[in-house]
Parts: structure tokens; C-alpha cells; sequence
């Protein structure tokens, strides 16, 4: 058996903890091989990133550790990577924390069912962001949402169902995300540059109460969706279900100063 095997199913087995990755550092350290040295620094180079203050001396020398290991070992660290996002722009938009990749950066769908899918299961993947066209796109058919913390889309068509549109073929995409009930870890949903608007929000806000993610959800993105106005702000000042928000973020939109204030007494300085 790979030596390696047991330290990464216990990663993968507990992406959302640190301690199995500073088991498997004290591991790769002690076999005394320079390149497993060094991603044994990585490790904790990452994990010690996660907790620093933001623009302090520490964190800025962390930062410049972290760059450096990334510019030296990425050209060999990009084979743990499915094959379409081991070069060019693809490497550059992957996302490491804590030592592994934890993002694969925008996919399409047809990227996410060839290898996207998978590469969750084999990978401590804890970040998903889809974009573009597609069919109808079904989540609950794939359990390994439930691993999924962070979830963004980008121009993502099927999620968008057009004004008086509510045919089933352009609301299941929809109606999946919130009927999923697998994503039981979503701490940040991000759905900024969608082309959303005020009647999205309020299908959005009565489903929300529902949505397996309702009790988990942190961080709420709807920035950069110009058909938002303060009518989809009102909505959200009083829809149920959203006082668990640590931040929402609407900047971008159509949401005059009046709206703004709407949002500014239920949810203070977690506007954004």
C-alpha cells in the first residue's frame, strides 16, 4: 500500500478539519525528502494563513511564503488536478488552502460532469463554481454536495428562469438548489453576475426557509445583479429564515440608498 494512502483518506474523510493535515505534515516531514519537506511547510504555511489577521506583518510574510512554494512546486503539484485545469488560466484560477486544492475555479458543466464530480470525491474539494449554459442541471443526483461549503455561479443560464417563464424545463434548476438535501455544510453561496432580479429574490426568499442550507448558510452574495432593485430589497429585509446571515452582499445592484436603509436595520454592519 501507498504509505500516503491512509493520511489523505483521513483528509478527505475530514476536509473541514485541520488536524488530519497536520498529521499528514508531521508525516511527510519526517521522511526527510526535500519535496515532501517542503509540502509539509505548505501545510501549515496554509493553515496558519486561515487564522492570521488580514494585512499584518505576520500574515503579509505568510503570503509571501505561500507564493513562493506555489511558484516552485505548482508545475508538480498540478498532477493531483483533473487534466482540465492542470495548464494556463485553468492552474492560475484553482484555489489552494490548507495545503490542498480547494477550489477548481469556474467549470462548466460539461467540465463538472466529466471530471469536476469525481475530482470532489478523490480531492478535498470544499469550493464549487459553475458557469455558462447548459441544460437543466439537477443537484440532488450528486451526493457529494454534501462535502461543498462554498458554492458560486457565473453567469449560470439555467439558474435564471426569464420574466413569465415558469415552464418546469426552466425552473428545475432552481428548484433542485433549493430542494437539494444534500448541501448540509454550505457556509457561502455566491451568485453574483447572474442577471437575477426582484422576482428571483422573492421565489428565492419563500424557498429559503426550506432549503437544507437554510440553517448553515453565512455569507449570501447577490452583487452584480443589476435587476435587483428595492423591491427585491424589501423582500429581503423581512423574508424569514435570514437572520443567520453574517454577511450579505449587495452591492452593484439597483438598490438605491432608501433600500439600503431598509436592509441596514435588520442586518446592520452584515450589509455589504
Amino acid at each position: 500500500m501507498d504509505p500516503h494512502e491512509p493520511f489523505l483518506k483521513a483528509i478527505l474523510a475530514s476536509r473541514h478539519d485541520d488536524l488530519p493535515r497536520l498529521v499528514y505534515a508531521d508525516f511527510l516531514e519526517e521522511t526527510g525528502e526535500p519535496e515532501h519537506v517542503a509540502r509539509a511547510h505548505f501545510i501549515r504555511t496554509q493553515i496558519h494563513l486561515e487564522t492570521a489577521v488580514p494585512r499584518t506583518k505576520v500574515y503579509r510574510e505568510l503570503k509571501a511564503l505561500e507564493t513562493r512554494f506555489l511558484d516552485f512546486y505548482l508545475d508538480e503539484w498540478r498532477y493531483e488536478l483533473p487534466e482540465f485545469v492542470r495548464y494556463g488560466s485553468a492552474l492560475d484560477q484553482v484555489q489552494w488552502r490548507r495545503g490542498f486544492p480547494d477550489d477548481l475555479g469556474p467549470m462548466t458543466v460539461t467540465q463538472f460532469h466529466a471530471s469536476g464530480a469525481r475530482a470532489i470525491g478523490t480531492l478535498p474539494l470544499t469550493g464549487l463554481h459553475l458557469r455558462g449554459r447548459s441544460d437543466p442541471f439537477e443537484f440532488d443526483h450528486h451526493p457529494e454536495f454534501a462535502e461543498v461549503s462554498r458554492l458560486a455561479f457565473t453567469n449560470f443560464d439555467p439558474l435564471v428562469t426569464p420574466p413569465g417563464d415558469d415552464s418546469p424545463s426552466r425552473t428545475v434548476t432552481f428548484t433542485s438548489l433549493l430542494a437539494c438535501p444534500m448541501f448540509t455544510s454550505l457556509r457561502q453561496l455566491d451568485l453574483s453576475e447572474n442577471q437575477l432580479t426582484d422576482a428571483w429574490v422573492i421565489r428565492f426568499a419563500t424557498a429559503f426557509s426550506n432549503a437544507s442550507f437554510a440553517p448553515t448558510l453565512e455569507t449570501l452574495d447577490l452583487s452584480r445583479n443589476f435587476g435587483i432593485t428595492d423591491a427585491g430589497a424589501n423582500v429581503l429585509a423581512t423574508a424569514p429564515g435570514l437572520d443567520g446571515l453574517k454577511q450579505l452582499n449587495l452591492r452593484d445592484t439597483s438598490v438605491t440608498h432608501s433600500g439600503r436603509a431598509m436592509l441596514l436595520k435588520r442586518f446592520g454592519q452584515r450589509l455589504a
